[in-house]
């Protein structure tokens, strides 16, 4: 945002919830908010990208104390114009070069560019830090199209060993349906690899 008040006070928030996230017990935040980022008509993107660096890197160095790390998620070019692929996160990432500034990916973004799940996966895995499991049309995993046994396969490869979160974006169907039907996409896939499992204890 072109207003320095704007930025200062959207650091101190994201410095408030890295502190909550710590008190509940949290370890990751996740930086998604596709309209917040977007870029204004009046901005330039390398002022965007500027005040972004600038503004995160504020941030993560205060929630090293708290041992909250900050994750990047690159989201749909229809959602907004700025951080849309992972290589512009990866760059993000390197660029700050924080131990607590990392990536994470999320299927039903990954389901809608051109390139395979899995080769993201394998592109963003040396930051990888958190993963969004949902579908291509919004809904849990298994509730769509996007083939369940190349994401596990692909977080198999890189050795992901931490948290897969179910993020739903629609709300057609009980939450309770969803959650259970979801659980059993993911059991079918990551349960088939006892070694795999294993590892991760």
């Amino acid at each position: 945002h072109p207003n320095p008040d704007v930025r200062r006070k959207t650091v101190e928030y994201l410095k408030h919830l890295g502190v909550f996230c710590r008190d509940l017990g949290g370890e990751v935040l996740v930086f998604g908010s596709p309209r917040q980022r977007t870029i204004l008509p009046n901005v330039t993107y390398e002022e965007a990208w500027e005040w972004t660096v600038e503004a995160f890197k504020e941030c993560v160095e205060y929630l090293a104390d708290y041992d909250v790390t900050l994750c990047i998620e690159p989201l749909r070019s229809e959602l907004t114009n700025f951080i849309t692929t992972v290589e512009e996160a990866l760059k993000l990432i390197d660029e700050l070069a924080k131990p607590n500034f990392k990536l994470i990916l999320d299927v039903y973004f990954m389901s809608g560019t051109s390139r395979p799940i899995r080769e993201q996966i394998l592109l963003g895995a040396r930051h990888l830090k958190h993963f969004h499991a949902n579908d291509d049309n919004k809904g849990g995993p298994g509730f769509g199209s996007v083939n369940y046994g190349e994401v596990a396969d692909a977080l198999k490869q890189v050795g992901y060993c931490r948290y897969v979160s179910v993020e739903v974006l629609r709300d057609e169907d009980s939450p309770e349906y969803v959650a259970r039907k979801s659980l059993e996409t993911l059991r079918k896939f990551f349960e088939s690899s006892k070694e795999y499992l294993y590892t991760c204890e």
